[in-house]
């Protein structure tokens, strides 16, 4: 949805209503792991190269097992050429400000798992 919204964001006219197919890269994405996780990097050169087509084309069904044929054929999938790290809390407020939402990974400790 970050990327849903920031397609949204650069051009509202356009992409207004716009929401990406998740489903697309559970079942298409095979550098990832579908439902059992991923890695973010990985995820990113996926929509570089392949784009994303809305969810309309190839509704979200939570299992990674559907075909990648399954998505529709009349949809050109949006594409995105850009990634960029940003280091530090000043960098990170100041993409949100000017772009809209950004996707951080975080570690997870065991700590996280009992936190209560």
């Amino acid at each position: 949805s970050a990327l849903s919204n920031r397609f949204c964001i650069s051009n509202p006219d356009k992409h207004r209503d716009l929401v990406l197919s998740a489903q697309q890269l559970l079942s298409c994405d095979r550098a990832n792991r579908g439902c059992a996780g991923g890695d973010i990097d990985t995820v990113w050169d996926y929509i570089s190269r392949t784009g994303l087509v809305s969810e309309s084309c190839f509704p979200y069904q939570g299992d990674s097992t559907v075909s990648c044929s399954s998505r529709c054929s009349s949809e050109a999938p949006l594409k995105t050429g850009a990634k960029c790290v940003l280091q530090g809390e000043t960098q990170i407020r100041r993409e949100i400000f000017l772009n809209g939402p950004v996707v951080a990974p975080i570690v997870l400790v065991n700590d996280l798992l009992v936190y209560r």
